[in-house]
């Protein structure tokens, strides 16, 4: 009986238990990117504040923020602490600040960048 007691309070805690979410976790809100051909799919994303943004991509391509004048200027040197998200791999993105993230594939420059427009 003592033993029985002891299970329940344990499950009971177990479930009671919520995680949270802060502003890097990703949620899935419908903003994702994925590569065909040499164009990010779409080139264009307009989300909110705090919504995540997922990448997906093929071998041949990544996914590295530039600042406004580098996506401009069709160049691909990536933003100090922008995201990066490396060759064929999956991720995800979170923006903190309302405003534009722009983002280029490397290899693929001139013409495959996109950005992210932040409401």
């Amino acid at each position: 009986m003592k033993n029985n007691i002891i299970y329940f309070i344990l499950i009971c805690m177990f479930f009671s238990c919520e995680k949270s979410n802060n502003i890097s976790d990703p949620i899935d809100t419908g903003n994702m990117v994925t590569t065909q051909g040499l164009d990010f799919i779409p080139d264009l994303i307009y989300c909110d504040l705090g919504d995540t943004v997922f990448f997906i991509l093929t071998p041949s391509h990544n996914a590295v923020q530039v600042s406004q004048t580098t996506y401009q200027n069709n160049g691909g040197t990536p933003l100090d602490g922008g995201f990066n998200i490396d060759y064929g791999q999956s991720g995800y993105f979170v923006p903190e600040t309302i405003g534009t993230y722009y983002y280029v594939c490397q290899p693929h420059l001139p013409g495959m960048k996109a950005r992210i427009i932040v409401q």
